[in-house]
């Protein structure tokens, strides 16, 4: 974890994905606390990466931490985004729902672009559209099936076709 630019190694941490918030276990008191997200830079949890993104630059709502799944000339990071419903019921006192969403965001030439629909992703790529369409259907990666997959294998493709 980087926490307002120190590396600190081996620290016993947690991500609340419904909050967006760090959270780190004191280890002298075993009482868990929440980080200040603007200070944490990045982390990294079961294997994945993750990186405070600010939305300063950019006219994109994109505060919070990603999931950096490319830290290429082309960067993809996806956002998990869970919400809980609460509700009464008939069966118990009160039940909860849990919503996820997923959001994808890809920065090529240093512009940050929110990804909707595989063709919005592919007219990133305007110069080796066609080649990567023809990669991704010769290897059979389809968008609908698996869009992570789908477009981290396209981006890793078109960084070597440079």
């Amino acid at each position: 974890m980087v926490y307002d630019g120190i590396k600190y190694k081996g620290v016993p941490l947690k991500y609340d994905i419904v909050k967006d918030l760090v959270v780190v276990l004191d280890t002298n008191t075993h009482i868990p606390f929440t980080l200040i997200s603007d200070k944490v830079s990045e982390f990294w949890l079961l294997e994945h990466h993750f990186i405070f993104l600010r939305g300063e630059n950019d006219k994109l709502n994109v505060n919070g931490f990603y999931d950096l799944l490319n830290d290429g000339e082309v960067k993809f990071f996806v956002k998990r985004v869970k919400t809980i419903n609460t509700s009464s019921s008939s069966f118990s006192a009160f039940e909860k729902l849990f919503f996820e969403r997923v959001f994808y965001l890809v920065e090529k030439d240093q512009v940050r672009h929110f990804v909707t629909s595989k063709s919005g992703f592919l007219s990133l790529f305007k110069e080796s559209k066609n080649a990567i369409k023809d990669y991704l259907k010769k290897n059979k990666i389809d968008y609908n099936d698996d869009k992570e997959l789908y477009m981290k294998k396209a981006i890793i493709y078109y960084e070597n076709l440079k």
